[in-house]
């Protein structure tokens, strides 16, 4: 059996739309649960009367011949915990051979798009994940992405900044996305829409509980790696993520910034055994950066604006 987890945060509408519209294209036999974060009593009921689901009360008592679970977690347990959280019940109660992790804006283009990476996994021996080409709303690639480097994601953009602006570069946005990937073994994959052999996710620790929201792909890579096996992209088949790069670093307030930058650190340190030097050189540039690029970027951008609307 398939499983399939959803991450739910505050979006009734866009997470019921996706179960009635997408989920509903799928043939495999499966169960779906919904992990609504940050919730209440209220929510919950809305949450699962939209979408047709159980909501469960009791984790030990439940009823098996439902298709749609919600599982709520008052906290916001970001992406790692939250798929966690929603692994941990399916294993539990049912016999999962596969799981699916989705966010709920993603569009299939190819409607038997699990199917047909079920079918391609299932041929891979030493592959444990696969993802399809994933698309923004543009039809700009999303996926997949090769190992990245300290230096071309942080330390060189962060020190040179204006510089890679002037230049109109693609460093700062995709330093380690694989435009030109064929169908085949990759690095990691997005983690809006992948499909994993249930054993060897349990097998690897399942997400590092230590990530909140970012680095969680790369760092399930490594994982995988240790046990042997690689994620694989299939290229031939693709979904449209909606969201698209709207949370890209560059455009990110400052919270999230240092969110994502302490994640992609705690990644390189524990998992790719960066030394703590090279680290340091990058705390200080994202401080440096943050503390004199951005400010006189801002400024700029200000006064470009004041200089035309008074023209």
């Amino acid at each position: 059996m398939l499983g399939i987890i959803v991450v739910n945060y505050k979006t009734i509408d866009r997470t019921s739309q996706y179960v009635r519209e997408e989920l509903a294209k799928i043939k495999t036999p499966h169960t779906i649960v919904i992990v609504n974060n940050a919730c209440t009593d209220e929510h919950n009921t809305r949450l699962a009367r939209a979408c047709g689901a159980v909501l469960v009360v009791d984790g030990d008592k439940i009823d098996n011949n439902a298709h749609i679970f919600i599982l709520g977690a008052k906290d916001n347990l970001g992406y790692a915990k939250g798929n966690n959280l929603g692994v941990e019940f399916l294993t539990k109660h049912f016999d999962i051979e596969y799981l699916l992790f989705s966010n709920n804006d993603i569009i299939y283009k190819d409607d038997d798009v699990v199917e047909r990476l079920i079918s391609k996994l299932a041929q891979i021996n030493d592959a444990g994940i696969i993802g399809p080409s994933v698309l923004d709303v543009k039809g700009n690639k999303m996926n997949p992405f090769v190992k990245p480097s300290i230096w071309r994601t942080h330390i060189i953009p962060n020190v040179f900044l204006p510089f890679l602006i002037l230049m109109k570069t693609d460093l700062l946005s995709a330093a380690h996305l694989d435009r030109e990937a064929q169908d085949g073994y990759c690095y990691r994959l997005s983690g809006s829409f992948m499909l994993t052999k249930a054993d060897i996710f349990m097998k690897s620790g399942m997400f590092d509980p230590a990530t909140f929201l970012y680095c969680e792909e790369p760092i399930l890579s490594e994982r995988y790696l240790r046990l042997g096996f690689k994620a694989f992209y299939m290229g031939e088949v693709s979904v449209i993520h909606e969201h698209g790069y709207t949370s890209k670093q560059t455009h990110q307030p400052p919270q999230t910034q240092k969110l994502n930058f302490d994640s992609q650190m705690y990644y390189y340190q524990k998992y790719r055994s960066v030394s703590r030097v090279v680290i340091g050189l990058a705390k200080l540039s994202f401080s440096a950066n943050n503390c004199i690029w951005y400010p006189i970027i801002n400024l700029l951008i200000k006064l470009r604006a004041m200089i035309r609307g008074a023209a």
